[in-house]
């Protein structure tokens, strides 16, 4: 689940991608999403059908497991995704728009925040 960046394109037309649901689009790729229904969901006129909801929900999913898997934890459960000002709870992508404010436990890191 990602936009549909031009970068995804050696990717596509070489077989290494399928398939991509995107949450959202990338301008100037309207005529390659209109020409490739077999990789992107689209309508009966090609222009890009989306499901905002459920990829946001399968990203949020996807970097949680990152962060799982790679140990990026602290002690109380919080995966370490931080930008600046933010430090986002578990479940959390700010590169995704997400930022839930909700926590598992207080920290200081989180209650340090201004």
């Amino acid at each position: 689940t990602l936009n549909p960046h031009p970068t995804l394109i050696p990717a596509i037309e070489s077989g290494w991608v399928e398939s991509v649901h995107c949450f959202g689009t990338e301008l100037g790729m309207e005529n390659y999403i209109a020409a490739r229904p077999d990789v992107f969901f689209t309508g009966r006129d090609g222009s890009l059908r989306s499901n905002r909801q459920l990829c946001q929900l399968a990203g949020q999913y996807a970097v949680d497991l990152f962060i799982g898997a790679t140990l990026q934890v602290d002690g109380d459960g919080h995966s370490s995704t931080v930008t600046r000002g933010r430090l986002a709870g578990f479940g959390g992508a700010p590169n995704m728009g997400h930022d839930p404010r909700g926590r598992r436990h207080a920290t200081p890191a989180w209650l340090d925040m201004r």
